[in-house]
């Protein structure tokens, strides 16, 4: 069987979760039939029975006889849904029952009537926290208790259901619906409704920009609800007391104190900072695709991208070999960390959603390679620093490639800082083809302003003071178009887009700058970069967030051995030569001198130490605990890190570098990265033996001076330095 084959039936029997399929907690049973046999049926059984309890108390329904339901119209059925409750860290808090009405069975205009519910986008509540952080607000979390309950049903559109199983109503009485019971396709509007109504009585109204957030116009105070919970935002405890008082008059709730998570968003208050993550989120799909131990990638992609619809199945054998790959599951997965607090996955997924419908093995390859970067970049999130009494900073960095996709579409992307921080990122297909890298930058810069016009809006209807928004492009010729009156023959097709972002810019909506390449933070949302600046713009995005699980950091780098020095040439603290004496264990101090560097975080005045982990030495920060910013494999014989060599023995265009071991003696060659390289002559740029015009040009792309000559140790090749 070849490697092929055995990967594919490894795969194949492979538990991957299916969409549409049971859940795979084994603490929540789909029927009552499995509850009642369950090991917390007890505790399950309580649970339904404070459930019906509740439900009677608030008078949710009334038991009618089956002969008075009008003709025509359905009598649907109600399920008990079972689900477990856990704690961030994943631990058990509770199980819950929740009765539920099959609302399936109705059918529209004869049951119900309208459905639409609102629920806030993303970007407002980032925004929300953004802003808390930035004024000095505060934030806590409200639950309702059985929100949908409290909303009446219309008594005019009656909706009949049959008694719950387990607990049988008279015979020949089915149940007429008071309440909105969760399930029936209207409660969320119902609920949505006597909601807004509340906070109305309240001196609340929606904000213009997003339904979903509310503000008053005499307190300091934001509400953003997604249907029962609700997080304030709040200047003074006196506001949030009060508002959670009269709440509590009106519906049963429970005050969970400050904003901890919200939406499956994790929100961590710091001493000078806000931190959104979903470690927790991010972890349980690293275990559904059973890639929770897999090796750390420093990059969500490899650069450049090559997937292409060329790489899509297109013999049977092929399309039968990726029936069992969860390829549509992963990308959805990851899709909501993208969007939620992921900027760094947004190119990298959306790229790999265009293949969803026929996807191949390097499509599904490029899949598990995000996987492998969350890995070691688990807890990474958002942060918003700092607080202050200006007038917020808005940032845009939006850029474009051009063409590189199957059908020549370019790439949008574009990202908006709050005083540094992200509050909204894109990366997509442009609509149509562009005929110029002018043209594709501009469109771009028309999703931009799009972006600013609501953010402005959404601000004025708070109430807070912004400074006029800037937009940062890389294109010279694009800005030209966006401030002046010309057309040409590259842009006169594209006469809409220019008039929308010229009037935008003659209102004052914002101002546009040029920015360098390098500089751009939105690079990384249009292509796939290397590992330095993937980290460098990602660390932009991300606010310098460090990771809180000791997981591989999301900065990494490349260092050499000129960027270690010794331990004795540095001048240390008593506190963290304390700290380093008590990790002593971790070092070798007798085979080698220990070698140290500044941490790879720059907001962390530390070094870099040594430390042996799973058979390779890895860099490792006592401070803040980055980790695996350079790895290599221990030495054989002296068991110390080896040292990357570059040796002109080779043709570096086939072979550019190996890893001997500096510190035994004599030198122990480690391995070879590529041992089936051809074999040249050794040469250097400045010696003048040499004629050969390849050799020198090779030799100038090492840019090394000195002398290598070939030797021979223990029949292996290493170097002597002239």
């Amino acid at each position: 069987m070849g490697d092929t084959e055995f990967a594919t039936a490894v795969l194949a029997k492979r538990k991957f979760p299916k969409r549409g399929k049971k859940s795979n907690d084994p603490n929540e049973p789909s029927t009552r039939k499995q509850m009642l046999k369950h090991e917390l049926a007890d505790q399950y059984l309580d649970s339904e029975i404070k459930e019906y309890n509740a439900l009677e108390s608030m008078g949710a329904w009334e038991e009618v006889p089956e002969s008075s339901v009008p003709p025509g119209k359905n009598i649907t059925t109600i399920k008990t849904v079972y689900k477990p409750k856990y704690n961030p860290d994943g631990s058990l808090v509770e199980l819950k029952s929740r009765m539920t009405a099959r609302g399936f069975n109705l059918t529209k205009g004869v049951d119900y009537d309208e459905v639409f519910s609102a629920v806030p986008m993303l970007k407002s509540f980032r925004l929300c926290v953004a802003i808390a952080q930035a004024k000095g607000y505060m934030a806590a979390h409200i639950d309702f208790s059985n929100a949908f309950i409290n909303a009446d049903l219309d008594p005019d559109s009656s909706i009949y259901v049959r008694a719950p199983e387990g607990f049988p109503a008279k015979p020949g009485h089915v149940l007429r619906l008071k309440k909105a019971l969760y399930g029936l396709p209207n409660a969320p509007r119902e609920w949505q409704q006597t909601l807004l109504k509340a906070f109305g009585e309240l001196g609340f109204r929606p904000n213009r920009a997003d339904t979903c957030v509310l503000i008053n116009e005499e307190l300091p105070c934001i509400v953003c609800y997604f249907v029962d919970d609700c997080a304030l935002f709040y200047k003074h405890t006196e506001v949030r007391n009060r508002l959670v008082k009269k709440l509590g008059s009106k519906f049963k709730l429970k005050d969970l104190g400050d904003l901890s998570r919200f939406v499956n968003i994790i929100v961590e208050k710091k001493r000078d900072a806000t931190i959104l993550h979903q470690g927790p989120y991010i972890r349980k799909v690293l275990r559904d695709f059973r890639m929770d131990d897999c090796n750390p990638a420093e990059t969500p992609a490899t650069a450049p991208s090559c997937l292409s619809k060329q790489q899509c199945p297109q013999e049977d054998e092929e399309k039968k070999d990726m029936e069992g790959v969860p390829y549509k599951q992963a990308v959805g997965a990851l899709y909501y960390a993208a969007n939620c607090t992921r900027p760094d996955i947004s190119y990298s997924v959306n790229h790999c959603a265009q293949f969803g419908k026929n996807p191949g093995r390097p499509h599904w390859h490029a899949v598990k390679r995000i996987l492998r970067y969350l890995r070691g970049a688990t807890d990474k999130g958002l942060a918003y620093r700092g607080s202050t009494a200006e007038p917020l900073t808005i940032e845009v960095y939006c850029d474009s490639d051009w063409g590189n996709n199957d059908d020549r579409r370019s790439r949008t992307g574009y990202v908006v800082l709050i005083q540094g921080g992200a509050v909204e990122w894109k990366s997509q297909l442009q609509k149509s083809v562009a005929t110029s890298t002018c043209e594709a930058e501009y469109y771009s810069i028309c999703e931009a302003v799009k972006e600013i016009m609501w953010l402005v809006n959404f601000l004025t209807e708070l109430r807070i003071p912004f400074k006029k928004p800037v937009l940062y492009c890389d294109n010279s010729g694009a800005i030209d178009l966006s401030k002046h009156e010309r057309f040409g023959s590259r842009s006169k097709h594209v006469s809409i887009k220019l008039a929308f972002v010229r009037e935008a810019w003659k209102n004052d909506v914002f101002e546009i700058a040029k920015v360098a390449g390098p500089d751009n933070s939105s690079d990384i949302l249009t292509k796939a970069t290397g590992p330095q600046v993937f980290s460098r713009h990602a660390e932009t995005l991300m606010a310098g967030t460090a990771p809180t699980s000791g997981h591989t950091a999301l900065v990494t780098r490349h260092f050499t051995d000129s960027d270690f020095c010794d331990v004795e040439s540095l001048t240390l603290d008593d506190d963290f030569k304390r700290d380093l004496s008590t990790r002593e264990n971790s070092f070798s101090q007798d085979s080698y001198p220990p070698m140290v560097r500044k941490c790879a975080n720059d907001r962390c005045d530390a070094y870099l130490y040594w430390c042996k982990t799973s058979g390779n030495w890895v860099t490792f920060c006592l401070v803040c605990g980055l980790r695996n910013q350079t790895r290599r494999p221990a030495c054989s014989i002296c068991d110390s890190p080896s040292s990357i060599i570059p040796y002109s023995g080779y043709d570096s265009l086939d072979y550019k570098e190996e890893l001997v071991c500096p510190y035994c003696s004599p030198p122990v060659h480690v391995f070879q990265l590529r041992p089936n390289a051809q074999k040249l002559e050794p040469c250097d740029r400045k010696d003048p033996t040499v004629n050969n015009a390849r050799q020198r040009q090779n030799a100038r792309k090492r840019n090394r001076s000195s002398y290598f000559l070939r030797s021979s140790v223990n029949g292996k090749r290493t170097r002597t330095t002239k």
